[in-house]
């Protein structure tokens, strides 16, 4: 599977319009903007910030994997089935953009969010716990080693989970006896590269820049709200009935609000930019994806063609 930075699926998810909920026409009702709340105000620059470097490192993961389709067919060897070899590869492309796929892929994507933020810190806490229980059932020093336990475990699970989407996997179990054992080994690995990648062009990158759009938009509603919230933090710190500690309280978080605004201001900018270039982004990586599925398909043609005319 693909590496990648990841930020909330919840932020990913709220494709609607900016400004308020839709409840009529096709369609669900889409989620109205946050940007008026001070707390998803305050962290909107961060926000814009790790979905641009989502759909960043998504780019770079499609614009990494493509160029080693055309290697796959080199990686089989005879005797094989190279006319099933194509079709397994065609059923894998057509996986990677199919409702199964793609509802897989986004429970995986949910799960390793949650567990990416904040990792370092979530599986200590993780470790903690499970020591604790170990601890009182009379272990010792078992925390850490179980959590990361749990941690591989969780990443086997995820990935089989998302072959269950995989229609290319299901033509792969019918096929052993005409690739030849180890070429289906090394055939379920292409077909998980290929579905990934078909997910990600197709589906996943388009959704990000969609989502994007929105927030950036919303950027300005956002700004507002923290100079609304500066300023009744300032007249909070200036209103002679509060105490000395809520007056200071009040002094730091308008200077953290105003340093918030400062970077949303940096982050709108830059925000603004980057989704300008997104369309032409998209349209290279689609481009890569199709050359690189068609020459792997080429390829495997070739030499299904090749064995037929020496039988």
């Amino acid at each position: 599977m693909m590496k990648r930075a990841w930020i909330s699926l919840a932020l990913v998810a709220a494709v609607g319009a900016a400004g308020c909920q839709k409840k009529d026409g096709p369609g669900p009702p889409q989620p109205a903007s946050a940007a008026t709340q001070p707390r998803f105000a305050e962290r909107y620059g961060d926000t814009l910030r790790a979905e641009s470097e989502g759909f960043d490192a998504t780019l770079q993961g499609v614009l990494d994997a493509t160029p080693t389709f055309p290697g796959f067919a080199d990686a089989l060897n005879d005797p094989c089935d190279f006319a099933r070899a194509e079709a397994i590869v065609r059923a894998a492309d057509e996986a990677g953009r199919s409702e199964a796929y793609v509802e897989k892929a986004r429970q995986r994507d949910a799960v390793q969010a949650f567990f990416e933020e904040n990792e370092e810190a979530r599986f200590k806490r993780l470790a903690g716990g499970v020591q604790y229980a170990v601890t009182q059932a009379g272990c010792k020093d078992a925390g850490g080693q179980a959590a990361g336990t749990m941690k591989r475990q969780l990443g086997r699970e995820i990935d089989e989970t998302t072959r269950e989407g995989n229609e290319a996997h299901a033509l792969l179990d019918r096929s052993e006896e005409a690739l030849g054992k180890e070429n289906t080994g090394t055939m379920r690995d292409q077909a998980d590269v290929v579905a990934e990648a078909s997910y990600r062009v197709h589906i996943e990158l388009p959704t990000r820049k969609y989502a994007f759009g929105p927030h950036v938009a919303a950027g300005g509603e956002a700004r507002e709200t923290l100079e609304d919230e500066i300023e009744v933090e300032r007249e909070r710190a200036m209103d002679p009935g509060v105490s000395d500690g809520s007056k200071k309280a009040a002094e730091a978080r308008a200077a953290a609000l105003e340093e918030a605004k400062n970077r949303l201001d940096a982050e709108l900018e830059a925000a603004r930019t980057r989704f300008r270039t997104m369309d032409d982004e998209l349209k290279e990586a689609r481009d890569a994806y199709d050359q690189a599925l068609e020459a792997l398909l080429a390829s495997l043609r070739e030499r299904a063609e090749a064995a037929a005319g020496a039988s």
